[in-house]
């Protein structure tokens, strides 16, 4: 979808963002931000190197590289019996079977049918509001996730 004049029009007429009062600028603000991400993505590579690393394994990549490359020059053997996908789906299932769910307890001086009530307000606020976790992440349940979750 390509902007039209009147996007780039408004665009251009938008609040210039607020700079926090530790910040001289916008782009001493800007600066900051990024370097704080890269430190951040450079502290977490080893996580993330593992975790790739964990998804070729469970998706049947088992060998060292090295080790099927030798393997298939000197034409020996490289069998892999991947029996990760049946744990998986084990845990997968298991988690799906046992949802976990709100409980309101009435307080002393509390009405059980009150607290019936939210906890069916809650259980619906989760379900809709959470759709797409359950969607999107459970499947993974078995493997290493890297996600953010707002």
């Amino acid at each position: 979808m390509a902007l039209q004049d009147n996007d780039i029009t408004s665009i251009s007429r938008a609040k210039k963002p607020k700079v926090p009062s530790d910040f001289d600028n916008l782009e001493d603000f800007l600066n900051h931000a990024r370097k704080l991400y890269h430190d951040d993505m450079q502290a977490d590579e080893t996580n993330r190197e593992e975790m790739a690393m964990d998804h070729k394994f469970a998706a049947g990549r088992q060998w060292d590289e090295a080790v099927l490359q030798w393997r298939i020059r000197n034409k020996k053997p490289a069998l892999t019996f991947n029996h990760f996908p049946k744990f998986i789906a084990t845990a997968v299932g298991n988690r799906r079977m046992n949802e976990t769910v709100p409980k309101v307890i009435p307080d002393t001086d509390g009405n059980k049918a009150v607290a019936k009530v939210r906890e069916g307000l809650m259980r619906s606020i989760v379900k809709n509001r959470c759709a797409d976790y359950y969607r999107c992440s459970r499947p993974n349940i078995g493997t290493p996730n890297y996600a953010h979750y707002y």
